[in-house]
Formats: C-alpha cells, sequence, structure tokens
C-alpha cells in the first residue's frame, strides 16, 4: 500500500513547493530531432498497457551549478486502457534541492495538437506519496501529478519536461546512468549530454551500449547516443540483485571513492555524548574487562534502544542527525544508529568508523565507478586486536559473540574515513542455520498411536529471527504453523506439550523441543493390503525457487551461503528388512544428499542442503531445475504388512496368501497325518 497525503500542508510540504513545478518554455539548450518513423509492432517489443512506446528523448545540462534533465516522451495510444494512463503525467522531486518545469503536454490528432502544459501546470495536483512508510521510512519528496482531457485511442501523447537539481551535500557534483531499457525499450531512445569541458566526467559501459558520438565546440562537448528498434529483452527470473541487466552507462565526477568517503566522514567525527548516555557507557565498561565484550554489549545496547524510523528530508537522505537527538528521540535510520555507536565506541577506547555498503549491489561495487547512488545502507567497521569485524547497528538486538555475531551484506564496503578506498567483505561461510531432528516411535499395531519427538536448533541469523518473533508473538504462532504442515502428513496428529526454549544466547543458539502424538499413523495402501507410513521434509524443501524456464543467460541467484538439515529417526516396533539408499542431486554450489540407513530396528532417513555459493552459472540451469525437483520430492513411505494384527517389514514377512496357506497345510498335518502316523505299528 502507498501512504499518499494531499498536499498543500504547512506541516508536511514547504511553503514554495508548489512554485517548484511551473510552466515555462524550452530551454535554449535543448535541441530536438524529428520523431521515428512509426512501425508496425506484431511481436509486442514496444507495446505494453494499450500504449507504444515511440521516442524516449533524454538531455541532460551540466553547463550551470547541479544539473538539468530535459525528458521528451512520445506514445501512441492503442486501447482505452492506454489512454487513461497517457492522460496523466507524475513528476516525482525533492522540494528542498530540486524544481521542475512542464514545456509541452500535447494531445496529436489527425496531423495537428492541443497544448495542454500551461493548463494542466495550473491545476497540477501536488501529493506527497510516502511510498516506504510501511519500511519506516520517510522521505518527504512530492509528486507533482498533471492531468489532461480528451484522450483517444490512436491519438500520439508528447511531454517535455526539465528537472533542475542540485544536491548540496555532494557538492553539485553529476552522477547518473543511462540505461537503454531492454525490458521495456522503446522505437527509439535517445541521450543527449552538454557539459564544460573544465568539468571531468568519466564513463563505464555495461551490457555493449550504443557509442557516443562526440563534438566539441569552444568549452563545451555535447555527448549523443541513440538506439533505434532495440529488441525487447524476456526478463529472466532468479537473477541476482546486482546484476546490470540492460546496456547503460555509468556516469561520476568521482575519480576515486576516497573522494566519496571524504564527503560524509565530517558528519561521523561527533564525540559529544548526551550525560546519561555517557554513565550508561561507564556502567558497560565496568561490567565488561574485554574489548570484544565492550563492543557486543554495546552493539546491542543500540540495537534495542534506537528503533528504526528513516527521516530522509532533504540532507536527511545522506547525512545523520545530531547525536543528542538520535538519544533524545530514541530513533534513527542506518545513519543514525551508526553515527551512535561510532561515537560510543570511541569512547569506549574502540577503533569503530561507519562504512558504506549496499544491500542489493555489494558484490558489484568493485566494478562500478566511484558515486554516492552505489550505497543504500551504513553499517560499522571495528578493528580490534589485528581483526576486522563488521557490525550492523541498524538490526534487532543479534545473539552472539564479536566472532560468530550475523553480518549480512556481501561484497564491498566504502568505510568513511579521510584516507580510504573500496575494502572487501569477509567471504560468508555455508552455516547450518536450521536444523531438525525428528525422533518417531511407532506401535505395534497399524491401529497404535505414535510418538514424534521434534528438536529443532537455529543458529546465526534464522536464531536472531525466531528470537525476535517469539518475543513479539510469543510462542504459539510458531507452533500452530508446525503444527499445521505435520498435518498435512498426518492428519490425526497433536501437540502434546509447550515447546520448550532453550536459548543459549551468546553462542546464538535457539533450540525448541516439540512433542507430538499421531493417531492412525498407518493408512492401507489403496486397492492392496500393504500399509503405509509417510514421512516429510519440510525444512530443505523450500529453500530454492524453481526456475520458470532453463535457457536462460543469466545466473541463478541462490541467496546467501547455508546449509539447512532434517533427520528423522525412526524406532520400529521390531527388526525391519529392507535397504537403505544415497542419493545426491546438484554439484558444487548447491548439493542436496538424501540418504536412508537401516540397522535392525532403527531407520535413520536425512537430508543435507548445502548452499556454498552465492550463484549457479547460466549454463548449470538445468541441473538447477533438477535439484529443486528433488527437493520437492519431500517424502517418504515405509510399507508394512499385518500378521494377527501386527506390523512387519515388507522386506521380511510372506504374503497374505502364502499365511493362509502354510496354515491350512499346518492344519492337514495336525488333524490327518500326525495322528495316522501314531496309531501306525512304527508309531507305537
Amino acid at each position: 500500500m502507498i501512504t499518499t497525503i494531499a498536499s498543500p500542508d504547512v506541516s508536511l510540504t514547504p511553503p514554495s513547493a508548489a512554485a517548484q513545478v511551473a510552466y515555462a518554455p524550452l530551454p535554449d539548450w535543448v535541441k530536438y530531432q524529428p520523431w521515428p518513423e512509426e512501425i508496425e509492432d506484431p511481436q509486442g517489443a514496444w507495446t505494453d498497457n494499450g500504449l507504444m512506446r515511440l521516442l524516449h528523448d533524454t538531455q541532460v545540462s551540466l553547463l550551470h551549478a547541479g544539473s538539468a534533465c530535459h525528458v521528451h516522451a512520445v506514445q501512441r495510444v492503442l486501447t482505452r486502457n492506454g489512454a487513461e494512463r497517457a492522460a496523466q503525467l507524475i513528476v516525482e522531486f525533492d522540494p528542498t534541492y530540486e524544481r521542475v518545469e512542464v514545456h509541452h503536454f500535447r494531445v496529436w490528432r489527425a496531423g495537428s495538437y492541443i497544448e495542454h502544459a500551461q493548463s494542466s501546470t495550473d491545476a497540477l495536483h501536488l501529493l506527497r506519496r510516502e511510498k516506504q512508510l510501511e519500511r519506516l521510512a520517510l522521505n518527504g519528496r512530492l509528486s507533482a501529478t498533471l492531468l489532461i482531457p480528451d484522450v483517444r485511442v490512436d491519438d500520439r501523447v508528447e511531454f517535455a519536461i526539465t528537472q533542475y537539481s542540485n544536491n548540496p551535500v555532494v557538492s553539485g557534483r553529476y552522477m547518473a546512468w543511462i540505461v537503454f531499457n531492454s525490458y521495456g525499450p522503446w522505437v527509439e531512445t535517445r541521450q543527449r549530454l552538454l557539459r564544460p569541458t573544465a568539468r571531468a566526467l568519466h564513463f563505464k559501459a555495461f551490457n555493449e551500449p550504443p557509442p557516443a558520438v562526440r563534438e566539441t565546440a569552444g568549452e563545451v562537448e555535447e555527448s549523443r547516443w541513440s538506439l533505434a528498434k532495440q529488441e525487447r529483452r524476456l526478463l529472466e527470473d532468479l537473477i541476482p540483485p546486482w546484476t546490470i541487466k540492460s546496456p547503460s552507462y555509468q556516469v561520476s565526477e568521482y575519480e576515486h571513492w576516497s573522494e566519496v568517503a571524504k564527503l560524509f566522514e565530517p558528519y561521523y567525527r561527533e564525540n559529544v555524548l548526551p550525560e546519561d548516555l555517557v554513565r550508561q557507557l561507564e556502567d558497560l565498561k565496568s561490567k565488561y574487562p574485554s574489548d570484544a565484550d565492550r563492543a557486543v554489549e554495546w552493539l546491542r545496547f543500540v540495537q534495542r534502544h534506537i528503533r528504526y524510523f528513516a527521516l530522509s528530508l532533504g540532507e536527511g537522505g545522506l547525512v545523520p542527525r545530531p547525536l543528542g537527538t538520535i538519544w533524545a528521540g530514541r530513533f534513527g535510520d542506518c545513519k543514525d544508529a551508526a553515527r551512535l555507536f561510532v561515537a560510543g565506541a570511541h569512547h569506549l577506547g574502540l577503533d569503530a568508523s561507519a562504512a558504506l555498503v549496499s544491500t542489493t549491489h555489494g558484490p558489484s561495487l568493485a566494478a562500478f565507478l566511484p558515486s554516492t547512488q552505489a550505497f543504500n545502507h551504513m553499517v560499522v567497521r571495528l578493528r580490534l586486536g589485528g581483526a576486522t569485524y563488521w557490525l550492523d547497528p541498524t538490526s534487532q538486538a543479534q545473539g552472539g559473540s564479536l566472532g560468530n555475531i550475523d553480518f549480512p551484506h556481501a561484497g564491498w564496503a566504502l568505510p568513511v574515513t579521510s584516507d580510504t578506498e573500496l575494502e572487501a567483505l569477509p567471504s560468508a561461510q555455508s552455516v547450518e542455520h536450521i536444523r531438525c531432528d525428528d525422533e518417531i516411535e511407532l506401535g505395534p499395531k497399524p491401529g497404535s498411536c505414535a510418538v514424534l519427538r521434534r528438536r529443532i536448533e537455529l543458529r546465526s541469523w534464522s536464531a536472531n529471527n525466531v528470537r525476535h518473533r517469539m518475543q513479539n508473538e510469543g510462542g504459539s504462532k510458531l507452533s500452530e504453523q508446525l503444527l499445521q504442515a505435520l498435518h498435512g502428513v498426518w492428519p490425526g496428529i497433536v501437540e502434546t506439550s509447550s515447546v520448550i526454549v532453550e536459548d543459549d544466547f551468546s553462542a546464538n543458539r535457539l533450540t525448541l523441543r516439540f512433542t507430538y502424538e499421531i493417531a492412525e499413523c498407518w493408512k492401507r495402501e489403496p486397492g492392496k493390503s500393504r500399509w503405509e507410513f509417510n514421512i516429510a521434509d519440510h525444512f530443505t524443501s523450500k529453500e530454492l525457487a524453481p526456475p520458470k524456464n532453463t535457457r536462460r543467460n543469466s545466473e541463478i541467484f541462490l541467496g546467501r551461503p547455508r546449509t539447512v538439515r532434517w533427520r528423522a529417526r525412526i524406532q520400529m516396533p521390531r527388526r525391519w528388512g529392507g535397504r537403505g539408499w544415497l542419493n545426491v542431486s546438484g554439484e558444487r554450489g548447491a548439493i542436496l544428499r538424501n540418504d536412508l540407513t537401516i540397522d535392525s530396528r532403527t531407520l535413520i532417513l536425512e537430508r543435507v542442503l548445502v548452499i556454498d555459493q552465492w550463484v549457479l552459472p547460466a549454463d548449470r540451469a538445468d541441473v538447477y531445475a533438477r535439484l529443486v525437483l528433488d527437493l520437492s520430492r519431500n517424502g517418504a513411505k515405509l510399507y508394512a504388512r499385518t500378521v494377527f494384527g501386527r506390523i512387519f517389514s515388507v522386506a521380511g514377512v510372506l504374503s497374505t496368501r502364502s499365511l493362509w496357506v502354510i496354515a491350512v497345510v499346518a492344519w492337514w498335518l495336525l488333524v490327518f497325518v500326525l495322528p495316522s502316523m501314531c496309531s501306525s505299528p512304527a508309531g507305537r
């Protein structure tokens, strides 16, 4: 859901916000070329939602402070749905350092046009649509919505706007991506960039974008790119989030990552803490003599006391608030939490600094040009005893020691210090974050109740997540969820005692114990005399998503390295026949081992999924698909026959027909043969 707050409202919108969206003539530096020739689109390469995308022309000027970005687009209306979409233009901007000019909003029909730019601008709707409010983030950005009447099928709708931006935090430096969208291409995409020759720009190409045409006139360089009739590329599933998918150029005025770090380093120098917080730190110092323990306890203190809420208004989107403000309100975003932790760590004599990371593009950062846009999160680097630790004060209170506390981010980080470059984050190891051990004791008869004793051991992030869930919801909802999954296998199962929780917080290991009774666990196989006992693994089976197609170009995203283990130890009523198995699916990167061993009365069924890489190569898609299929085959059956109402292994029991034959023969021997033998002379 998107929360929309109507403006104007002096408490939410700057008084001059409406004036920052205005009608204006076309800037003199903008140049237009004729529209591309219209063509048919039988394959739908340039058509979506009833609109055919004809022209998207972006022109950027760096000739003045900050940047000016002009967008000119033309679409053809194909359906009523397309008309509804084309009749409104929504422009989002930050009123603290951006403004918008509207130049054209035209409807072309029968060779002429009706201009709606000025009338729609005068009647614009200015809204504050907080799209991230449910994620506890408030950014203050505004949406200007312009509407035009009377748009019909086969009209061409043309608009032209210019957005001016000059963010003081980045000193007006320019950073952008020039993208030729492969998944929603236009009949023609044009890009144009003007810069003073004294203003150095760096370019980096991804996925073979069209080459630039450059011309210099005096002290101004003009660069142009154009791509016509671009083919649509189908969006593949399971793509790593750090993948750059379309032909693109990254553009940046930064040459070194240290330039980015120096922008933010001054905001993390403040060490003057509120007096009551200083007393808390002194108490912590006296209670924990070791620096490692002090660091972890201070981390948990910040995690427990600073609730997450991001006020990313204006400069707040890039810089933290003052320490006193953070502590007084007891809330903040990642920048605030990192600033507070760093200041407290310095008070404790620890070497800590804030560090920028990307939760989406971390592994790709080293391939990017330096830019503030590369990051979306702030963490902490701690150096202690010759080792480097990475901590996230924004997380909820984490269990574990300094050496094993969970850090979920991967790739590269940029410490916010005056003399730094990108620093590699530690490679993630495959952590056994979930282990389930089921102990099942079966009775002697088909109608006997079975007993299931389940032990679930959670480590690392899973221990943190379930611990917080139980704190928020109690243990009953988790118990109900697990019981519901078991009902799918054994409809007659009931929980016979409340969950027992064992929490080793220092090791970050959470153990849950459950006890169940299963009625009518044996079911007669339809149409046969055999009985079957079903069992299923609900833990490894949902770890990986099935691919939609095995023909692909992109790597397959597996998620963070991890191990999941499910083990069932089944105690049979008597010695059990049969042979076990050992099956292995997948290959390096993601492997499933599935085995059964039989030892007298004990059967042990185990499935272990080990994921030790973030991705698999695209040419391993078939292997991955088979692995997911094997994961989905998470059930197993044990077969038995009854002899005089008792359960026996099928492998060690004769058929019912054979048993009747033996019984009849035995009766005949007892009734006829044995008496005659006893009455004969040889028998006397």
